[in-house]
């Protein structure tokens, strides 16, 4: 017998024993364990997207129903006018048909592309927007304009702030300018010792009568008083 032949034989051993075995699983889960921390701090710096009830995450506002456009001519009453209080005691004039149509609390929104249309979101829109829900209606029924940031800027600076209870009631109006895209409403106020005129702009924008702000941010420009209502279309109750 050869001494080859006498050599003991190595007894079998499981694969996973062998060493190049062990080394390429050691290559293997060194890998996974890589690619595991790659993966976690591509999640920590990536911003997780959360479900979304709209385009680009922005909180949608249901459109107004498109309506018949009115290209020119008088502001008149309304025949279904009514009359309604907002926040500390306002009352304003209201019309299913000419609008507001939908009203969320004291944002009341959706008025007709007519002159009525344009003096009852004049009528409506300068009184909520200071009032309790001011954020909400400058979002949705204000002009987004520089105008519209000073105003904002400084509610929030004051936010005590909100509409005090005055002794003027809504006797009239008159349209200054009218197009189907932008009006100017003159508002008669009826006050303790006779008539104050106010005026208010606003543009047609996203389907709606959108209030335009005074270049310093404020609701309306003060004509001051008036000795009667001569030039106004008074409101009948």
């Amino acid at each position: 017998m050869s001494r080859s032949d006498r050599r003991p034989s190595r007894p079998e051993q499981p694969f996973y024993s062998e060493r190049t075995w062990i080394l390429s699983a050691a290559f293997l889960a060194g890998m996974m364990l890589l690619a595991g921390v790659v993966w976690l701090g591509r999640s920590e710096d990536e911003p997780a997207v959360a479900p979304q009830s709209g385009t680009d995450g922005v909180q949608q506002v249901a459109q107004c129903p498109p309506g018949p456009t009115v290209e020119s001519g008088r502001a008149t009453q309304p025949d279904d006018l009514t009359w309604r209080t907002v926040d500390v005691g306002y009352r304003i004039p209201a019309s299913p048909s000419q609008g507001p149509t939908q009203v969320t609390g004291e944002v009341m929104r959706c008025f007709s592309r007519t002159p009525i249309g344009a003096v009852l979101a004049a009528s409506i829109v300068p009184l909520t927007v200071n009032g309790p829900e001011w954020q909400a209606v400058a979002d949705q029924q204000v002009l987004a304009d520089r105008s519209r940031d000073i105003m904002t800027t400084r509610r929030a600076r004051y936010p005590s702030e909100t509409n005090r209870r005055g002794s003027g009631t809504y006797a009239g109006f008159a349209v200054d300018r009218y197009s189907p895209d932008a009006a100017v409403v003159h508002l008669l106020i009826r006050g303790g010792t006779g008539y104050a005129v106010n005026q208010v702009e606003l543009r047609w924008d996203a389907g709606d009568w959108k209030l335009v702000l005074t270049k310093i941010g404020y609701t309306h420009e003060s004509l001051g008083s008036v000795t009667g209502s001569a030039g106004f279309t008074l409101w009948r109750e």
